[in-house]
């Protein structure tokens, strides 16, 4: 979330809040992003030039907004399920990156950061993105 204030936006404009909590007394919030009332990301823009809906935070994204169109879920410490947000537009197109091996590696590549990324703050006590 820091790189997304660093790249202009103020936090009350894109984090709703759901819990705050703390970890060896240090403040730990939980939120998720905003939507607009449609239903999509208070990120995502419609480019008329290009027509063409691009996301405005590219470059500075969560980590969980890169796995999109994937969720994922944790099932225990050892297993977790790789899920499809079916009402992704971009999928099934003829332009559109292919979903082989390949692909899906990369999505399994950025779970294991941000799994990482989790098991670090928790042993820290550090917020991290």
């Amino acid at each position: 979330m820091d790189y997304i204030e660093k790249a202009g936006y103020r936090l009350e404009e894109f984090l709703e809040p759901v819990s705050t909590n703390e970890f060896k007394g240090l403040p730990i919030m939980c939120g998720r992003l905003k939507n607009k009332e449609d239903g999509s990301c208070v990120f995502l823009s419609f480019d008329v030039g290009k027509n063409v809906y691009e996301c405005s935070i590219y470059e500075v994204k969560p980590t969980l907004c890169r796995l999109y169109p994937f969720d994922f879920e944790i099932i225990d410490s050892n297993f977790f399920m790789l899920k499809l947000i079916p009402c992704c537009k971009g999928l099934c197109k003829r332009d559109g990156e292919l979903v082989n091996k390949s692909f899906i590696n990369k999505k399994l590549n950025i779970i294991l950061d941000l799994t990482n990324k989790e098991n670090q703050k928790l042993v820290t006590g550090r917020k991290l993105l």
